[in-house]
């Protein structure tokens, strides 16, 4: 089960979803160049990259976003940082996850 929380919000994972799709809203390139940095406010070294992907078509008119699995977004506040390579960081995007 997959569900979809925009950034910049605050959410909660509801109970038996494996995946969360955060949408990246901007102008971003194509998703292939980039790659996400997802980091929690209580442990910022423990930082994970993510690839980014095209987003699902929807409304919000997003055009990429990152999956995480469940256990990557435990309740903390977060801050995602989208590179395109390794010394070009294009957005920062923050959002809280709720118990």
């Amino acid at each position: 089960m997959l569900t979809t929380a925009t950034t910049l919000d605050a959410f909660a994972v509801p109970a038996g979803v494996a995946q969360v799709e955060l949408r990246l809203p901007g102008e971003l390139p194509a998703p292939d160049t980039l790659v996400a940095e997802v980091s929690a406010q209580s442990a910022p070294d423990e930082a994970k990259r993510w690839p980014v992907d095209a987003a699902t078509a929807a409304a919000d008119g997003v055009r990429v976003s990152v999956t995480l699995p469940v256990y990557a977004l435990t309740p903390d506040d977060y801050v995602v940082t989208v590179w395109q390579g390794d010394a070009d960081a294009l957005q920062r995007y923050a959002f809280r996850v709720l118990r």
